[in-house]
Formats: structure tokens, C-alpha cells, sequence
């Protein structure tokens, strides 16, 4: 399985992983610079697959990397947003059609809610499922555009040798969010303090996520190397057997 330690000590082998992971947050906070901040983890992805995973890219080639980071972008958009966009569209219209059939009040807040749980439970489903960074590492590895934003990658996500793997490597991601998380609830309390404490908050809150997402993407590489382990194994059980 893969190693959160093995990950971290990858990122860490390069040393200028912090200045790299705080110009990677300042970017992130222009908000026009966020395609960056994505076409430098595809860079990263890229270098993991073809055998040097550190050190982490450099700072350079902004072209390229504002390229890769728009279609990352459209990735997240396809898996994350779209949904919440088509649900948002869909509620709105059953709304209006269950309001001109005369239902009102209580069943018109039974059924909003009910719609937010179902949409909860989506986004919930496509986070655990690992489905955007195999989608991502499929664009990288394939050069499939279409494949990354088709039912593919999720087809890929929970099939029986690669689901556990995925799963478990996403539980092991989660105690890597806690820090920006809790950077975030400390931005959120000096919202009335200084205007320019909270914007250095900001600042460290992505950088601190820019770091984490670098460190995932080794996790993810990990993972996808086990899958291919085992799906080797198995392969070659059925052919010795």
C-alpha cells in the first residue's frame, strides 16, 4: 500500500520544496494564477510517471504549464462542478414546477433538503473514489482528453483491483488536510482583525495546499503502481493455475 511517509520524504528530498510550495499559494491567491498552480502538479504527475519524481518542477515554462493546468481545471470542473451546476438547474426547475402544482411549504423544504443530501452524497462519493487525480494521471500517462473526461477514469476508480487501494490511499490523504484546514479557521477569526494578517493567512492556507496536493500526487503514484502489482499477480495466477 502506499506510504504517507514514503510520499512526504519524496517531496521533501527537494529542498527548495517550500519556497516552491509558498510561490505556488501566492499564485493561487491571484485566483488568475490558479492555472499554474495546476499545470505544476500535472508537471509533477508527468515527472513521477516517467521516473523522477523529485526534485518538483520548477518554476518556469508558465505557458505549458497554464495549458496542462486548464485542462486539470476542466477535470475538477467535469467530476466536481457540472454536477453541482445540473443538480442546482434541476432543483430549481422541479421547485417551480411543484410550487405551480400548489405544493407549498413543508414539502417544498422536504425536498430541497432531500436534493442537497443526494448531492452531498455525490460529491462525497467522487472525492473517496479518487476519481479526479486517476483521471488526471490518465490524461498524463494516455494523452486521452477525451478518455480523462469520459466515464473511464470512474470505471477505473472502483474497479475490484484498484477501489480498496484508492480508497485507502485517500483515508491516508485525509490527516493531510487538517493543517490548511485549520490555517482556514484561523483566517476566518482575524477576518475583523488587519487586512493584511488575514491576507498572508490566506497566503499560507494555499500554499499549505498547494504542498499537500504535491504530496498526494505521490501517494496516487504509489497506488497506481500496487494496482499494476496486482493485477500482474493475478494475471499470473490465472495463467499458472
Amino acid at each position: 500500500m502506499p506510504s504517507l511517509k514514503t510520499a512526504l520524504s519524496i517531496v521533501h528530498r527537494d529542498r527548495q520544496w517550500w519556497q516552491k510550495s509558498l510561490i505556488g499559494g501566492a499564485l493561487w491567491l491571484t485566483v488568475v494564477g490558479y492555472p499554474f498552480v495546476e499545470g505544476f502538479q500535472i508537471e509533477s504527475i508527468e515527472n513521477t510517471n516517467n521516473g523522477y519524481p523529485s526534485p518538483l518542477p520548477r518554476w518556469n515554462d508558465f505557458g505549458t504549464k497554464a495549458i496542462q493546468g486548464l485542462f486539470a481545471f476542466v477535470i475538477d470542473f467535469f467530476f466536481f462542478v457540472f454536477p453541482v451546476l445540473l443538480c442546482g438547474m434541476l432543483l430549481l426547475c422541479s421547485v417551480l414546477a411543484l410550487s405551480l402544482s400548489g405544493v407549498e411549504g413543508m414539502g417544498l423544504q422536504i425536498f430541497g433538503t432531500a436534493a442537497l443530501i443526494a448531492l452531498g452524497l455525490w460529491l462525497a462519493l467522487v472525492w473517496l473514489s479518487s476519481v479526479s487525480p486517476v483521471a488526471k494521471r490518465m490524461y498524463v500517462s494516455e494523452g486521452q482528453a477525451g478518455a480523462a473526461l469520459s466515464a473511464k477514469p470512474f470505471r477505473q476508480a472502483i474497479e475490484r483491483e484498484s477501489r480498496a487501494v484508492y480508497f485507502g490511499t485517500r483515508l491516508q490523504s485525509l490527516p493531510l488536510y487538517l493543517v490548511p484546514l485549520a490555517l482556514l479557521i484561523v483566517t476566518l477569526q482575524t477576518l475583523d482583525w488587519s487586512g493584511w494578517l488575514t491576507l498572508i493567512l490566506v497566503w499560507l492556507t494555499l500554499s499549505t495546499l498547494f504542498y499537500v496536493r504535491l504530496v498526494v500526487v505521490q501517494l496516487y503514484d504509489a497506488a497506481a503502481r500496487e494496482i499494476q502489482r496486482r493485477k500482474f499477480e493475478a494475471f499470473r495466477a490465472r495463467v499458472s493455475g
